[in-house]
């Protein structure tokens, strides 16, 4: 839990979190001054803050993610193994 509160955000953080979520806004046809965009950049950040700390790692964790799934009706856009080579895992964040 330390970790998550100490977690510092530099250039390259906040590079890899705005990567991922451009990635998912253009996936889902939000624009940037959507209500959504702002719910889903936190929820993100906060991915990014419990260990998610790589865009690949971070797009499997976001794309499993029933928040962001919620935010767009419900619907992922992509399958997780489409997004990187890495096995998947049953749980879910």
């Amino acid at each position: 839990m330390r970790a998550f509160f100490e977690t510092a955000f530099g250039p390259a953080e906040f590079e890899i979190v705005r990567t991922v979520l451009d990635q998912w806004r253009n996936e889902h046809g939000l624009a940037k001054s959507d209500p959504d965009v702002e719910l889903a950049g936190a929820i993100i950040i906060t991915l990014f803050r419990e260990g998610h700390r790589t865009v690949p790692e971070l797009l499997v964790a976001s794309a499993k993610h029933k928040g962001l799934a919620d935010l767009v009706g419900g619907v992922v856009s992509r399958p997780v193994t489409a997004v990187v080579d890495q096995p998947r895992t049953c749980d879910l964040v």
